[in-house]
Order: C-alpha cells, then sequence, then structure tokens
C-alpha cells in the first residue's frame, strides 16, 4: 500500500538465491498495488523512493567554546532517505551521536582544532569543516577542577550593630 505518500517508487523483484534483480519501472505513490512475483520461487519486492537526494548540512557550527565547558552542537542536514553522521577528522574525545547528529565534547587544552563532519546517505555525502576555537577559562573563577585560583579573596567588612532586645534577668533572693 503506497497511499501513504505521493512520491513515486522504483519497483523491482530481487532473487535473494542469486542475487538478480527484474525491474518493475516507476510505481507513482498516492494508491494500493498489486505486485506479481516472476514465478513461484522464493522473490523480495524492493520499493525505492524515487525522490531521493543526498543529504545537504544546514546548520552553522558555533565556532568557540571553553576549557572545561561541554561543548554542543547539533548538526541538521537535509536528504532522503535521512543521512546518518560521522566525524571525519575531530579531536581527540570529540564524539557525534550518528542518528541525532549531535557533537559533544569537554576540551582540555585551549587552541585551534579542526573538525569535519560528513552526512551521509545512500544518494551521497556532505562534508562540513571548520576551526573551533578553545580559549582558557575566564579569571577570577575556579578552574574546571574546582580548586581556586591564585586571585585574592574579595574583602568583607562587618560592622556590629547593638541588638534590638532586651535581656531580663531573674533576681533570686536567699
Amino acid at each position: 500500500d503506497l497511499s501513504g505518500s505521493d512520491n513515486p517508487y522504483q519497483a523491482e523483484w530481487f532473487d535473494p538465491r542469486s542475487g538478480s534483480k527484474q525491474s518493475i519501472g516507476s510505481v507513482p505513490g498516492g494508491s494500493a498495488y498489486s505486485f506479481t512475483a516472476p514465478d513461484t520461487l522464493d522473490w523480495v519486492l524492493l520499493l525505492q523512493n524515487a525522490q531521493l537526494s543526498p543529504p545537504q548540512i544546514t546548520s552553522s557550527p558555533l565556532l568557540q567554546a571553553t576549557v572545561g565547558e561541554l561543548y554542543q552542537y547539533d548538526v541538521e542536514a537535509n536528504g532522503s532517505p535521512l543521512p546518518t553522521y560521522s566525524l571525519v577528522s575531530a579531536p581527540q574525545g570529540m564524539d557525534i551521536d550518528s542518528i541525532s547528529g549531535l557533537i559533544e565534547w569537554t576540551p582540555q587544552s585551549a587552541g585551534e582544532f579542526e573538525v569535519e563532519i560528513q552526512a551521509e546517505n545512500t544518494s551521497g555525502s556532505d562534508t562540513q569543516v571548520y576551526t573551533l576555537m578553545v580559549s582558557a577559562p575566564p579569571t577570577g573563577t575556579s578552574s574546571p577542577s574546582g580548586t581556586p585560583t591564585d586571585d585574592p579573596p574579595p574583602k568583607v567588612t562587618a560592622t556590629p550593630t547593638p541588638p534590638d532586645f532586651t535581656i531580663f534577668f531573674p533576681i533570686v533572693r536567699n
């Protein structure tokens, strides 16, 4: 039943024993169809979306990160079928979710890091290359390990004030 899609399909029979294929041709979407196998042996009907398109990465990366802080970039790409994602080159420890395209990394040192991402499907691939600038954390804060920096602590001045209450002492007679 192809009624759930308006896209045309390429249809063919596949013989799993010999690996041969027999083309049926283009079948328009939007309707239900009946297909008859070439003979009484086992055949597999292959339907492939004829509106296939190679991926195109459409998102722009975040180009700055800070040492010790989580860097995230959600790579977005279109294409049919939906693409999968991979890192062609990246700093050690950087990961990408192959399905969602989410990149996560916590840099351990400052510098410039080259990143190359690939989105790929059966119709082709697209790559995105960028340089990620990682800077040291701002001064006057805690380092990523939580230890204080060498900055002197701030001065705090306290001025005592008299209490706003009266104290009663009982008198005891002997």
